[in-house]
Order: structure tokens, then sequence, then C-alpha cells
């Protein structure tokens, strides 16, 4: 028996997928769970800066873990989720801004 590891990749254009958020028109990107399964591993913190491709979260579904990444620069604005949690498909996981501007 052996575990596979899947990089899932973040598409804007398919549901459930990481979405930027039109109410507030600030480029917040939220992201929500793919799949039905299981978080088994959260590895980011609210205040968090992350880069593009960071790991987010391992949600497990059917055996199967899915590693969800960071679809950009920014800060994790909110975490909805915590190691062990019942995750539905859509169910919105993280809340990421758009990173601080830079000092010059």
């Amino acid at each position: 028996f052996r575990r596979v590891l899947f990089r899932s990749v973040v598409r804007p254009d398919v549901p459930g997928q990481a979405q930027r958020s039109k109410a507030a028109g600030d480029g917040t990107a939220v992201i929500k769970s793919p799949i039905t399964g299981k978080a088994l591993k959260v590895m980011v913190k609210v205040g968090e800066l992350v880069d593009a491709g960071t790991p987010l979260v391992i949600v497990e579904a059917m055996k199967m873990e899915n590693r969800l990444f960071a679809p950009g620069p920014g800060k994790v604005e909110k975490v909805s989720v915590k190691d062990g949690d019942a995750v539905q498909t859509g169910k919105e996981l993280f809340r990421i801004a758009p990173p601080p501007a830079a000092k010059a």
C-alpha cells in the first residue's frame, strides 16, 4: 500500500479553486476545497506571508493526499480549517490578501 501525492493545480476558471474576491475588489484570493475529504495538515497560520506555490493544506480523499498551494504572493488573512476537520467541496479554507506594498 502506497500513498501517492498529487500537486493540485490552482485554476481560477474551475469551480472550487482559488477565486479572486469580487465583492471586496481588493484582489483577495479565496481558496476553496476542490474535493470533499479530511484536512490532514494545515501548513500556514494567519498573518504568515506566502509566495506562489507555498503549500497551504493537505486534504485526504479516498486515501489520496491532495496538496493545495497559494496561487500567488500575499498574506494569510483567514484560516477556516484546522487539522482533522472534514471539508466539503467548495468550502472556503483560506483568504490570502495581496502582499503588503514594498517600502521605498
